[in-house]
């Protein structure tokens, strides 16, 4: 297993150890059931079997991916946060963990299943240019000071994008998932989706007439393994 399929997740430990969501709500008058099931990029074998098992009586899933489902993910080589992945991805594999895409075969989906993700050129558009640094100090400043400004600068430049990302995606997700719902021959559409786009998503629904039945969580790693999984990341941050 390629260690960087887990890079996205352990940036931020919470990730790994919280519990993902499924929502099924209900449309009284038009008779529609959509379910609303959070997925992320690791997890136990038995978490994505509980997953596809919630969508498996669904006429339609509609599924996030913006990159082609046969490609790894990829991270640049020189990201700080490389070394932990490796550790941390290592340590989950021999012990309990696989990845989103060794879970699910995204080669080979059930007919019913249709992506509802913006492209990877599109998502791309969003990133900013990273600007060029001019060599000159502008007098009386500090060089710690104009390599602080500028890494702010791109950090936020960065964040912007990704929210805007976000954004786009969502609107993506529930265009095509209004498309699903106009047709009469789908009573019910299952989503699979990161978790972190369901707030957005259920609100949306609410306002269309669509009401919470059901709420269940599911935890992605058990709780043994949690503490050995902090310990890394806090032994990441003392090094710092």
């Amino acid at each position: 297993m390629d260690p960087r399929m887990f890079f996205s997740d352990v940036r931020n430990i919470e990730t790994i150890l919280k519990e993902t969501d499924t929502i099924t709500l209900v449309h009284p008058s038009k008779g529609k059931t959509i379910r609303l099931v959070g997925v992320v990029h690791i997890a136990t074998p038995e978490y994505y079997q509980r997953v596809l098992s919630s969508l498996q009586k669904m006429d339609v899933v509609l599924y996030e991916c913006i990159e082609d489902e046969s490609k790894e993910r990829k991270i640049p080589v020189d990201n700080p946060y490389q070394d932990l992945a490796q550790k941390m991805n290592d340590y989950l594999e021999e012990q309990v963990a696989t990845s989103q895409h060794y879970g699910i075969d995204y080669l080979h989906l059930p007919a019913n299943w249709n992506k509802a993700d913006i492209t990877l050129k599109e998502a791309r558009s969003f990133l900013p240019h990273k600007p060029e640094h001019q060599d000159g100090k502008k007098e009386g400043e500090r060089e710690e000071e104009r390599i602080i400004d500028n890494m702010i600068g791109e950090f936020i430049a960065y964040i912007n994008a990704l929210k805007a990302v976000t954004k786009r995606r969502d609107e993506k997700l529930l265009s095509v998932l209004e498309e699903f719902e106009a047709r009469g021959d789908v009573a019910s559409i299952g989503v699979l989706y990161g978790n972190d786009h369901f707030k957005a998503l259920e609100q949306s629904l609410v306002e269309k007439g669509y009401t919470r039945v059901n709420h269940e969580t599911h935890l992605l790693i058990p709780k043994q393994y949690h503490e050995r999984l902090i310990e890394m990341m806090m032994e990441e941050r003392n090094e710092r």
